[in-house]
C-alpha cells in the first residue's frame, strides 16, 4: 500500500495540468483575439497545428520513456529536463515584444511556436509522469484512489489559480476590466512559470526515492527495437478492445471539456456578464466544492461500482447538466443579469459539471492503469508511457480543442475585438449558447456509447494479475 505522503506528492503533479489547462483554456483565446486583435480563426488554427504536433510526439516520447535505461529509472529524467522549457514557455506566451504584436502575421507565429514549446515539453513532462502512476500501484481500488488525488490537484489548480489571477491580477481598476489590459498578461505569465517550477521540483525529487523499487521491472525492458519497431509496439496498444474503446470516449470527452471550458469563460463574460471577481469566486467555488463532494463520495462509489459504470453515470450527468441552462434564460425563467439568483444558478450549473467530469477522470485514469496489466498478459511487455501517451493526448485535446473550434465560432458570431459586456448584439451573445449546447450535447452522447462497451472488473483484473505472475515464477524458475 502507498503511504499518504507518496499519494499527495505524486498527485500534486496534477496541478501542472491545471495550471497549463487554465491558460490554454480560459487565458489564451482571450487575450490574443480581445487585447491582442488577432483573428479568432488564426489563434484556432495555431492551436490545430500543435494538435497535429502531438499528435507525433506524444506516442514516441511514451515509447521513448518506456525503453529509458538509466541509473535513475526510466521517467526521472524526462520529467527533470522538461521543467525549465515549460516555464519559460509559458512566459513567452503572455509577453510577446511590441514589435511583434504590431504584426499579426508575426504574432501568429509567436503564439505558435509559444504553444509548441510549452506542449513538447509538457510532453517530456506528463506523459512519463503518468507512466510514473501507473507503476506505483498494482490494486485496482488503490489505483483509483492515487489518480483521485491527482485529479483533484489538478482541479484545485484550475479552481484556485485562475480565481487568484482574476481578482489579484486582473482587478478591474478605475473602471478599467483588467481582462483587457495588456501588461496584467505579462505577470500572469510570470506567475505561472514559477508555480509550474516548484510543483514539477516538489513531484520529481519527492518521487525519486521509488526509482530502486521501479528499477526491479527492468527485466521487462526489452532492448529497442528500432524505430519501425516502436512504431509497431505503439500500434500494438490498438489491437487491445477496452483501450480501444477508451480512447473514444477519451477523445469525445475531452472534446467537450474543452469547447466548454473555452466558450464558458467568454459566455461568463459576455451572455452572463460577469465580473473578473465573479468569475473568480464562481470558478473557485463551484470547483472546491465539486472537489469536496467527490472527495466525500468517490471512494464509496468506486468500492460499489465497477469504473465503466462510473464512466456512464459521470456522462449522463453531463448531458442532463447541458440541456437545461441556456433554455431557461431564452424562455425568460431567469432574471436579467446582475441579479443574485442568476449567480447561484451559474454556481449550480457549473459544480454539478465539475463533479461529474471529476469522476470522469478518476476512472477513466484508473481503467487505463488496468488496461496496461491486460495488454501486458497478451504482449509480455509492459507500455505505461504509451499508453499514458495516448492519456495525455487526449487532455491536451481538452486545452486545445476548445480554442481551435472557439476561434473560428467567435468570428462567425462576431464577437470582435474591443467588445465589452454589455455592448454585444443580442445575435451574438445567442449564438454564443447555442454554440455551447451544439458543440457539448452529440460529443457527450458519443462518449456514452464508448463507455458502455468497456469491460473490465475487479475481478477479472485479479485473475489477469494472477496469471502475469505466475508467468513471471514460471519465466525465473527456468532460467534458474
Amino acid at each position: 500500500m502507498l503511504s499518504r505522503s507518496t499519494r499527495i506528492i505524486y498527485g500534486s503533479g496534477g496541478a501542472i495540468s491545471g495550471i497549463k489547462e487554465s491558460a490554454f483554456s480560459i487565458f489564451v483565446l482571450l487575450y490574443y483575439t480581445q487585447v491582442l486583435g488577432l483573428s479568432g480563426t488564426q489563434a484556432g488554427f495555431a492551436l490545430f497545428i500543435a494538435i497535429c504536433w502531438d499528435v507525433v510526439s506524444d506516442p514516441l516520447v511514451g515509447a521513448w520513456s518506456d525503453r529509458l535505461k538509466s541509473r535513475w529509472g526510466r521517467r526521472h529524467p524526462f520529467m527533470l529536463a522538461s521543467i525549465i522549457p515549460i516555464g519559460l514557455g509559458c512566459i513567452a506566451l503572455f509577453s510577446p515584444p511590441d514589435s511583434i504584436v504590431e504584426n499579426r502575421e508575426w504574432l501568429f507565429y509567436w503564439l505558435l511556436c509559444s504553444i509548441l514549446l510549452i506542449r513538447t515539453a509538457y510532453t517530456f513532462f506528463w506523459i512519463p509522469y503518468a507512466a510514473l502512476g501507473n507503476e506505483l500501484s498494482d490494486d485496482y481500488h488503490e489505483r483509483s484512489t492515487l489518480f483521485g488525488t491527482r485529479t483533484t490537484f489538478l482541479y484545485m489548480a484550475i479552481a484556485i489559480f485562475p480565481a487568484m489571477a482574476f481578482a489579484l491580477i486582473f482587478p478591474t481598476v478605475n473602471g478599467v476590466d483588467g481582462r483587457f489590459v495588456r501588461e496584467n498578461y505579462d505577470l500572469y505569465g510570470i506567475v505561472s512559470c514559477l508555480l509550474i517550477w516548484l510543483v514539477s521540483l516538489t513531484v520529481t525529487w519527492g518521487t525519486k526515492k521509488h526509482i530502486p523499487k521501479l528499477l526491479e521491472r527492468s527485466h521487462k525492458i526489452p532492448n529497442s527495437p528500432g524505430f519501425r519497431g516502436m512504431i509497431k509496439e505503439l500500434l500494438s496498444t490498438l489491437s487491445n478492445r477496452n483501450f480501444r474503446n477508451l480512447l473514444g470516449f477519451d477523445i469525445a470527452m475531452s472534446i467537450s471539456h474543452g469547447i466548454f471550458i473555452t466558450l464558458n469563460i467568454l459566455a461568463w463574460t459576455y451572455f452572463w456578464e460577469l465580473s473578473a471577481v465573479e468569475i473568480g469566486m464562481l470558478l473557485s467555488g463551484s470547483t472546491l466544492l465539486a472537489v469536496v463532494i467527490a472527495g466525500f463520495t468517490g471512494r464509496a462509489l468506486n468500492r460499489r461500482y465497477d469504473k465503466r459504470h462510473l464512466l456512464a453515470f459521470s456522462v449522463t450527468g453531463l448531458i442532463i447538466d447541458s440541456l437545461w441552462l441556456y433554455p431557461v434564460r431564452w424562455l425568460e425563467i431567469l432574471p436579467e443579469n446582475n441579479h443574485p439568483v442568476v449567480f447561484y444558478v451559474l454556481f449550480f450549473h457549473s459544480v454539478i459539471w465539475m463533479y461529474c467530469y471529476m469522476i470522469r477522470i478518476i476512472s477513466s485514469t484508473s481503467i487505463m492503469a488496468d488496461i496496461i496489466d491486460e495488454h501486458e498478459l497478451s504482449y509480455a511487455l509492459r507500455q505505461e508511457g504509451s499508453f499514458s501517451a495516448a492519456a495525455s493526448f487526449t487532455m491536451k485535446l481538452a486545452a486545445g480543442i476548445g480554442p481551435l473550434i472557439g476561434g473560428p465560432i467567435l468570428d462567425i458570431i462576431g464577437l470582435n475585438q474591443g467588445m465589452l459586456p454589455g455592448e454585444v448584439p443580442l445575435t451574438t451573445l445567442n449564438g454564443l449558447g447555442i454554440a455551447i449546447m451544439a458543440g457539448l450535447i452529440p460529443l457527450l452522447i458519443i462518449g456514452r456509447h464508448f463507455s458502455l462497451r468497456l469491460d473490465l472488473s475487479a475481478e477479472k483484473l485479479q485473475q489477469i494479475q494472477r496469471q502475469i505472475k505466475k508467468r513471471d515464477e514460471d519465466q525465473y524458475t527456468s532460467v534458474e
